[in-house]
C-alpha cells in the first residue's frame, strides 16, 4: 500500500526546479523587447562635393563660432563705450529728532573731461577691427585646412582605385602563373614572386584604406555639429585666373598692404594706453 504522504512530495519535488529555474532566469525589460532599432544614418548616393563640404564647416565649426562670439562681445563693449556715465543720486539725514532734524538729496551728474569717452569708444572699435579680423583670419584658415582634407580624401581615393587596379592585375598573373608551373612552362619561383607581387599589391590596398579611412576623420573633425554622413568625394572644378589678370596681381604683389592679428593687436593696445592715460585726468 502507497503512503498518503508520497504522492505530494513527488508532486512538489517535479515543481520546485521549474520555480528556482523561473525565479534564477534573467527578466527582460518590457521596454527592451519593444525598443525599435537604433536607426543608421543614411550616406547620401551622390558625392559630397568641396561647396557642401566648406558649408557644413562654416555651419557646425567650433572655432567658427567662438570667434563669431568674441565680435559680439567686442560690439557689447563697443556699446558699453559710447554710453555715458549714469548720474548720481544720494541723501543725507543730520540729527534723528524730529524738530531739528536735517534731510538733504544731491543729484550728480558726472562729466568726462580730457577726451576720455573718445579715447574709450577708440580703444572699444579697435578692439572690434581686431575681433573680426581674428574672425577673418579663422575662416580662411578653416577654409584652408577644409580644402586640403578635402583633396586628401580625393588622392586617397585614387590611390585605392590604382591600388585595386593592382591587385586584379597581381592576382590575374599570380593565376597565369600557376597554371604555366603546371603545364610545366615555367620555374615554380617565377610562380612565387607572382604571389608576393600580389600580396604586395593587397598591402598597398590595405594602406590606401586605411589613408583613406584617417582623411575622412581628419574632414569631419573640422566639421563639428554639422552632419557628418557622406559617401565618396566628388571632383571639383577649380577656376584658374586669366593670364593677364594674373600678371597684373602678381605686378601688385610687392605693394600690397600688409596686416597680421599682431599688427593689430598692437594697435588695440596703443590706443588703450591712451585712453588710460587720458583717464589719469580728474573729471
Amino acid at each position: 500500500m502507497t503512503p498518503w504522504w508520497l504522492p505530494p512530495v513527488c508532486a512538489a519535488c517535479m515543481i520546485f526546479p521549474a520555480r528556482v529555474v523561473a525565479q534564477l532566469a534573467p527578466s527582460v525589460p518590457a521596454a527592451t523587447q519593444n525598443a525599435a532599432p537604433a536607426a543608421v544614418p543614411l550616406i547620401p548616393s551622390e558625392p559630397l562635393t568641396l561647396a557642401q563640404a566648406l558649408e557644413r564647416a562654416s555651419a557646425g565649426s567650433f572655432f567658427l563660432s567662438a570667434a563669431a562670439r568674441d565680435i559680439d562681445i567686442a560690439e557689447g563693449e563697443a556699446i558699453q563705450a559710447a554710453t555715458r556715465p549714469n548720474p548720481e543720486v544720494g541723501t543725507s539725514m543730520e540729527d534723528t529728532r524730529h524738530a531739528s532734524r536735517v534731510t538733504t538729496a544731491q543729484i550728480g551728474l558726472p562729466i568726462e573731461l580730457g577726451g576720455k569717452r573718445a579715447a574709450r569708444m577708440t580703444a572699444a572699435d579697435a578692439s572690434r577691427d581686431l575681433a573680426r579680423a581674428q574672425f577673418n583670419v579663422a575662416r580662411a584658415q578653416l577654409r584652408a585646412e577644409v580644402i586640403g582634407a578635402f583633396f586628401a580624401i580625393l588622392i586617397a581615393q585614387e590611390r585605392i582605385r590604382l591600388s585595386q587596379a593592382s591587385v586584379d592585375l597581381a592576382s590575374q598573373g599570380s593565376r597565369i602563373a600557376g597554371r604555366r608551373v603546371e603545364a610545366g612552362k615555367i620555374s615554380p619561383v617565377d610562380a612565387t614572386k607572382a604571389g608576393v607581387e600580389q600580396a604586395n599589391a593587397e598591402l598597398a590596398l590595405a594602406e590606401g584604406r586605411a589613408a583613406l579611412q584617417v582623411a575622412r576623420d581628419g574632414l569631419v573633425s573640422l566639421w563639428g555639429n554639422a552632419p557628418t554622413a557622406f559617401g565618396d568625394v566628388g571632383a571639383c572644378s577649380m577656376t584658374c585666373p586669366s593670364g593677364r589678370r594674373s600678371r597684373h596681381c602678381c605686378r601688385r604683389w610687392p605693394t600690397r598692404p600688409t596686416w597680421s592679428p599682431a599688427s593689430g593687436s598692437w594697435i588695440a593696445c596703443a590706443r588703450r594706453s591712451t585712453w588710460n592715460a587720458r583717464a589719469a585726468i580728474p573729471t
